[in-house]
């Protein structure tokens, strides 16, 4: 079997699982790339920070009352890339974002590591992945989220694969 004909190399996800959000929100500058290799961490950066303009757009328009973007700095290794904390009549709720960042518009499968598929399965709802397709061509970016990860897994509506 050819990596062509893989079913992850299909979208097979409906609009229900993959939610397209609007970007109205300031764009991080073009990402210029080798075209040799595809630099990974400036890729994730990049996807990153669109994620943050976008919540922080979010914010100012009553969504979330606080962001916390734990790799601000640098990578930080945690099993998640943002902390949402929701306040709604004196109770906080937060949520988990992961963000998961691509050039392509077209790449299907994502990697996650063991602490990021746990960390999915112990919070349930409360954890979000945030798919970047497109990364650094600010004309045609597209940012879709996948809410509660876990229950598109048990309801197979998303599939897991594992490379060995």
């Amino acid at each position: 079997m050819t990596l062509d004909s893989a079913i992850w190399s299909k979208a097979l996800v409906s609009e229900e699982v993959l939610e397209d959000l609007t970007l109205d929100c300031t764009m991080p500058q073009t990402l210029v790339l080798p075209k040799d290799k595809e630099d990974t961490a400036s890729i994730g950066q990049w996807g990153e920070q669109l994620v943050h303009s976008f919540l922080t757009h979010w914010k100012d328009n009553g969504g979330p009352s606080q962001i916390t973007w734990f790799n601000e700095k640098g990578e930080s290794g945690r099993a998640c890339d943002f902390k949402l904390t929701f306040t709604n009549n004196g109770s906080t709720q937060e949520v988990f974002v992961e963000v998961k960042t691509t050039i392509r518009r077209d790449r299907h499968f994502i990697h996650m590591s063991a602490n990021e598929l746990d960390l999915a399965l112990k919070e349930k709802e409360r954890y979000h992945i945030y798919r970047v397709y497109g990364a650094g061509d600010v004309q045609n970016v597209r940012l879709c989220r996948i809410k509660n990860l876990a229950q598109h897994l048990h309801s197979k509506s998303l599939e897991l694969f594992l490379f060995v």
